[in-house]
């Protein structure tokens, strides 16, 4: 029989081709491809008062509204008060593909008491509004009027409460917000929001949080393990709880109630030393807020209250804006090595009389890994000093963490990361590490720098394109190693 050339190095070719033609096929059409749309289930409360001296309609009125519809973009709640007649609420998206009906899919009953004064099955109306070169649509909902009563606002669950003196400027305040802005006008409405709307900066007077320190509790050994090496620690179920002095920089002990503590996160991704490698400038989402006296540090752990991390995780990747950016595949096997994706936390003590402290911004410390630096920063993120209600300089703390087969177990069980971290070193230093399971896992992980060598090569090739050659070469160097052991 003849032999046509080498048939050993021609399947080779044909598999490489085979391997590279399947990551284009992949990879290429990822580029185009958006997100599959969500259904979005939302329910809003609300609760107001009527009064106009003697008019029947008189009495403490509620208005619940739900929707639930499929989406390309998140789906928000909200509310006005604009100290006028008559409260505006209900729900607003962005216009994208995906043709939502927020009217049609909207239900809306508004009581008084044990009596129902309407029931609708849509929404009271519904249309749309452009800001910034951005449509947005929306329904609504409004308050049980007769004639001229005064509605005076109470409470209410929504995602946004936006208080100003007219029905306009509410809507360019609200718009503003889900455009990627701030604005002191517009809070989150949930629980008693309307005593805490921070309107007034008052700094030197409230101060900020000190000595803020993070507490981690992992419910699964194996994934606390594996957060040592190159796993995302956005995919690992954990609850985090955040933990403060008594007493404010400025002196106001907190220890005696009268305070709250507003928890927002900021879309950022950074590498495993902590250095900040992309982060969504200038935008925060609201997770959730607190009594300021149920986090002091030293109180019994069950009685704090905690941060659902997966949970806080997703609340702040929707709302993250276009400027977000989320690494691609080559850029997680470059510049991202043992990347991490965790939101840059800022919290600020409010008032009962709606004054503010400054911003404590709170992020892994690229100095020391296991550590989170706090800042003292303003609304804009620039610096607050000691004289001014901050910090005279950036405080680092060692990050908590504890683990175990229940929740119990794992806050029972708590070791300092830099203790973790010293145990990691003995077991390595003893040769804990030298199996030949261990040395072909570290050969495996030097696979990764393959990326890196060849985007310094081919530097001058678009980012798609290095995604596939990168790709196709480490599935090459795979193979190589697969056929030597196989022999």
């Amino acid at each position: 029989m003849k032999k046509y050339g080498n048939i050993r190095i021609a399947r080779r070719v044909a598999s490489f081709m085979c391997l590279f033609f399947v990551a284009v096929s992949v990879l290429m059409p990822a580029q185009a491809v958006s997100a599959d749309a969500q259904t979005y289930v939302k329910v809003l409360s609300l609760d107001w008062e009527k009064d106009c001296g003697d008019n029947k309609y008189d009495g403490n009125y509620s208005a619940s509204m739900t929707c639930s519809v499929k989406s390309d973009y998140s789906v928000y709640s909200f509310a006005f008060n604009n100290g006028g007649t008559g409260i505006t609420y209900g729900f607003i998206t962005r216009a994208g593909s995906t043709d939502v009906d927020l009217y049609k899919n909207s239900k809306l009953k508004i009581t008084r008491g044990d009596e129902v004064m309407l029931q609708w099955d849509n929404a009271a109306s519904a249309s749309s509004r452009t800001y910034d070169s951005v449509t947005y649509i929306y329904c609504t909902g409004h308050s049980f009027d007769q004639s001229d009563d005064v509605n005076i606002y109470v409470s209410s669950n929504c995602d946004y409460v936006v208080t100003t003196d007219n029905y306009e400027k509410c809507w360019t305040e609200l718009l503003k917000v889900l455009s990627g802005g701030t604005s002191d006008s517009v809070v989150s409405g949930s629980g008693s929001s309307h005593l805490y709307r921070p309107v007034d900066k008052s700094y030197p007077e409230i101060g900020c949080l000190d000595n803020v320190q993070m507490e981690t509790y992992f419910t699964n050994r194996k994934e606390a393990i594996d957060a040592d090496e190159n796993a995302d620690l956005a995919k690992i179920n954990q609850d985090k709880v955040i933990v403060y002095s008594s007493s404010t920089t400025s002196g106001i002990d907190l220890s005696k109630g009268g305070y709250k503590v507003q928890l927002y996160g900021t879309y950022a991704w950074q590498d495993k030393s902590g250095n900040i490698k992309s982060e969504d400038k200038g935008h925060k989402t609201f997770i959730k807020d607190w009594n300021a006296e149920n986090n002091i540090k030293g109180l019994e752990r069950s009685k704090y209250t905690w941060i659902d991390w997966k949970n806080a995780n997703d609340i702040v990747e929707k709302d993250k804006t276009d400027n977000a950016h989320k690494p691609n595949v080559f850029e997680k096997m470059t510049t991202y090595a043992n990347y991490q994706y965790e939101p840059i936390w800022y919290l600020r003590i409010v008032s009962q009389d709606n004054k503010y402290g400054a911003w404590v911004k709170l992020y892994n410390s690229s100095k020391n890994k296991g550590k989170y630096t706090s800042d003292s920063v303003d609304d804009n993120d620039n610096f607050v000093s000691d004289s001014d209600g901050g910090y005279d300089k950036s405080k680092d703390t060692s990050e908590i963490t504890g683990w175990g087969d229940t929740p119990k177990d794992a806050k029972d069980n708590v070791q300092k990361a830099e203790e973790k971290q010293d145990n990691k070193d003995i077991q390595d230093a003893s040769g804990g590490s030298n199996s030949t399971f261990d040395k072909l896992e570290e050969f495996i992980k030097g696979i990764g720098n393959v990326p890196k060598m060849i985007a310094d090569i081919f530097s001058f090739l678009p980012s798609w394109c290095l995604d596939v050659v990168a790709i196709g070469f480490a599935l090459l160097i795979v193979l190589l190693v697969v056929k030597f052991i196989r022999g």
